[in-house]
């Protein structure tokens, strides 16, 4: 083997290990935070998953519009270039669209046939009746609602909250899968570099990008209160996917010079992206931004995470 290819290899075992020693992280810091309180009664881990979490929707915004939405266009770019085809209609934007729209109508369908699902448990509903009590120098009415003499809201909350749960499971795995596909390509890059300076700068800024979103994605997983082997499987399965795609490079590069392979690429990269989309502002920044509490420091931390991952994108080009 060359210079160039034993350079990959080394590249494809450190993004292995930093990756997954990253994505790790979020557990150890939610147990070693989960003891301690502050004045109002929170853990700190119940104080600061959200930040942090913040700190991940900021990532993942900077990362849609600064890091793959260009890297998208590129793509296109190279299709229309290698077609000869010049078209003035946002192809790039509309498939990232798409990408969004396909996200939805998954989350949708899957969350209405598990609300059809007859494992949900839901009570008979029983007519609205009087039931007099003596109240001291009067009598007062009270309306109770008979559910089986069950309380209907607490059945209503439990059914709304496993949903909710479900729910956010689900979005969670979607961002697996496109954080995934946005590193193969990424790792798939390094693979198709010719000369090991190349291949060496390639590593150190995909390394610093991996890092960062490794973290994000495995507090998104703790925060989905997943099991403890699903995160690590999880984490694991990102971490596997830039060595991958070095693999990948080495072995066909031939392929980023073919149509096909172009194509492919565009049309993934920009499926992902709008997935990343309806991750990163219908779940990650909607459910933390409407929460409680310490509002001025989630602003400052989803400023970090855009600045930080602004900066990465900098020094990388």
């Amino acid at each position: 083997m060359d210079d160039v290819v034993w350079t990959k290899v080394i590249a494809l075992f450190g993004l292995l290990l930093l990756v997954l020693v990253f994505g790790l992280l979020p557990i150890k810091l939610a147990r070693a935070f989960s003891t301690t309180r502050d004045g109002q009664g929170r853990t700190g881990a119940q104080r600061l998953l959200p930040l942090l979490s913040c700190f991940a929707g900021g990532v993942f915004l900077t990362t849609c519009l600064m890091d793959l939405l260009p890297e998208v266009q590129e793509q296109f770019g190279i299709v229309f270039e290698k077609t000869g085809v010049d078209i003035n209609y946002p192809i790039a934007e509309f498939v990232i669209t798409m990408g969004f729209l396909f996200i939805l109508a998954v989350e949708q369908t899957v969350l209405g046939c598990k609300e059809r699902s007859p494992t949900v448990s839901r009570k008979p509903y029983r007519p609205r009746r009087n039931v007099k009590r003596s109240a001291g120098d009067g009598d007062m009415d009270f309306e109770v609602l008979m559910l089986d003499g069950n309380d209907s809201t607490d059945d209503e909350l439990d059914n709304t909250e496993t949903e909710n749960n479900f729910a956010t499971r689900l979005r969670s795995y979607a961002l697996l899968v496109a954080l995934s596909l946005h590193s193969l390509f990424e790792g798939l890059a390094i693979g198709l570099r010719n000369e090991t300076e190349g291949v060496l700068r390639l590593f150190a800024a995909v390394a610093i990008h991996k890092c960062i979103l490794a973290f994000s994605l495995g507090l998104k997983l703790v925060q989905s209160k997943l099991k403890t082997q699903s995160i690590v499987l999880s984490c694991l399965f990102f971490a596997l996917t830039s060595p991958l795609g070095v693999c990948l490079g080495i072995l066909c590069q031939t392929i980023a010079s073919d149509l096909a392979g172009a194509i492919i690429t565009a049309v993934l990269q920009a499926l992902a992206n709008g997935t990343l989309f309806y991750i990163t502002f219908l779940e990650v920044l909607a459910h933390e931004l409407n929460s409680q509490g310490d509002r001025f420091w989630k602003v400052v931390t989803v400023t970090i995470g855009v600045t930080s991952m602004a900066a990465l994108v900098m020094l990388s080009d």
